[in-house]
């Protein structure tokens, strides 16, 4: 197994010497290591024994920046990622990739990027936009660490980025509205010796035969190939371009519409909506398969893309990735469903069927929340579900509980109106608390949250405790720090605190989930 070792950065010859020498060093103590430990450590491909914990004398942990992910520029992308606990990935708003469904994100690379956030130890944040052109911006300047939005691998791309091995692959198809005499609710394919087939599109040499036109994104794959399958049939396909903007599902919709003549599409997202519209023909194929993979910065990530791609070899073997795979790709009346529902041009106007009874409850308050965010908590509580009930008795949407309901829900604790109308009441109550405490309203609101959860008992528990250990006691980054440490006996029988042990990793949770959750739609859903 070979060993990638960071190169000197020093101009002098001396160092640079004594560099390759203790690289030398340090290169036989890792192979004698590997080669007398215990024999039974898995090896991971592209991945160093550092990376997988594979240490029998201790001396691997003392080098470890000497890997690419100290030093060596190669392998900065994980540094950052492992330095600031987070992989922050950039991908776009529709039906498959990234969406809100009932509240809740989901889609293909979101799921996968869970499991990969998950398989690095890390927290995962995404990053929604809309133009292609600054998705590659982004990872190019490294405000992002990997670009997931089926891209098909080009060599035009390549250039630019660095991608990883392929998820899955597709073709190219011309995507056309059916004759308005077809009867959708035939079989999906038209005979061939029928007057609907003879007003179809049948071969890709037809493009260049005919007048009318083809609408594709600009720059984009679709396009560099009806050029190139233009020179291939000796004339010239009629292509009109469009802002790199516009979602590739609204394409599709104006070709069922009736609004343009063709477009071109990855032939699994172009079975998916046939799904949905029902009235559209795919065909003819026009390219051979295409890889479909992420994309990475390509001058710091080859440690993070060797790890991605040993993932990705594993994954691939997993029920969990032919079941995500499953959910998006093969499950066409799923598809339908979540595009009824789905707005495909990356933000929705409404949430939920409760969103006007949040926002009229936080208009009357004195709270000063954004409702999207009484939202996201609204989901962390009851997944939105006016019946729920959990173990400990809370109840309702906002899962009050029964002593705190009996002071603030005047009504029923089910009843979706007088649900929130209590908690609403109750989190003013928190505001007031804590207003003259923490002055910041964004810190506050974190203690707000908090304090929903564990009460605010076990909060000034550890604040005390962070204020005696040098913290900031106003700062929630510091006081949540104390707060998982008050399920260790010697810290909740410290002399400060008084309300004893408390689960704190659950309310740290809690508020780190409904921040992230708010963030999403602060995305997604309009103001």
């Amino acid at each position: 197994m070979s060993f990638p070792l960071s190169m000197p950065t020093s101009s002098s010859s001396r160092s640079a010497g004594a560099s390759a020498l203790l690289g030398a060093m340090l290169l036989g103590v890792l192979l004698l290591v590997a080669g007398c430990g215990t024999g039974g450590a898995e090896k991971i491909p592209g991945v160093t024994d550092i990376e997988v914990g594979v240490d029998s004398t201790g001396i691997v942990a003392a080098l470890q920046d000497t890997t690419l992910a100290g030093t060596d520029p190669r392998g900065a992308t994980l540094k950052r990622i492992k330095r600031r606990d987070t992989l922050v990935a950039v991908t776009g708003y529709n039906p498959v990739s990234y969406f809100l469904y009932r509240g809740q994100p989901m889609g293909y690379e979101y799921e996968l990027l869970q499991e990969l956030a998950r398989h690095l130890g890390v927290e995962l944040k995404v990053k929604i936009m809309e133009d292609r052109a600054e998705m590659f911006d982004v990872i190019q300047s490294g405000e992002a660490d990997v670009l997931a939005y089926r891209l098909a691998v080009t060599q035009r791309r390549a250039q630019k980025v660095m991608f990883t091995d392929p998820l899955h692959a597709t073709r190219q198809v011309l995507v056309q509205k059916m004759p308005d005499d077809y009867d959708s609710t035939r079989a999906d394919r038209v005979p061939e010796a029928t007057a609907a087939s003879d007003s179809l599109l049948q071969y890709p040499f037809e493009l260049v035969t005919q007048d009318d036109t083809v609408h594709v994104i600009e720059n984009s794959p679709y396009q560099q190939r009806l050029k190139n399958l233009g020179e291939e049939m000796g004339g010239e396909i009629d292509v009109v371009q469009v802002d790199s903007e516009v979602p590739r599902q609204k394409l599709i919709e104006r070709v069922a519409q009736g609004d343009i003549d063709y477009t071109v599409a990855n032939e699994t997202i172009a079975e998916l909506n046939r799904a949905y519209y029902g009235d559209i023909a795919i065909r003819p194929v026009l390219s051979v398969n295409q890889q479909i993979a992420w994309a990475l910065r390509d001058d710091k990530a080859w440690e993070l893309v060797n790890v991605i791609n040993a993932w990705l070899a594993s994954e691939k073997e997993s029920d969990t990735f032919r079941q995500i795979y499953d959910k998006y790709f093969t499950d066409r009346k799923g598809f339908a469903e979540r595009r009824r529902e789905v707005n495909i041009k990356g933000q929705t106007e409404q949430l939920t069927k409760y969103d006007d009874l949040v926002k009229t409850a936080l208009d009357s308050s004195r709270l000063g929340w954004d409702w999207r965010l009484l939202m996201a908590q609204m989901w962390q509580e009851s997944k939105f579900d006016p019946r729920a009930k959990s173990w400990a008795g809370a109840q309702g949407l906002m899962q009050i509980m029964p002593n705190t309901a009996a002071q603030y829900v005047d009504g029923s604790v089910f009843d979706p109106e007088d649900n929130i109308e209590g908690a609403v009441d109750y989190l003013e109550h928190l505001e007031n608390y804590w207003k003259d405490k923490i002055k910041n309203p964004k810190q506050r609101r974190r203690f707000i949250l908090a304090s929903y959860n564990v009460g605010f008992g076990h909060l000034e528990d550890a604040r005390r405790l962070t204020e005696k250990y040098g913290g900031n006691k106003n700062k929630w980054e510091d006081v949540s720090k104390w707060l998982l440490r008050k399920s260790m006996e010697k810290y909740y029988t410290d002399e400060v605190v008084k309300y004893g042990y408390a689960r704190g990793e659950e309310p740290v949770a809690y508020v780190r989930h409904i921040t992230e959750r708010f963030e999403q739609y602060e995305n997604l859903v309009a103001a």
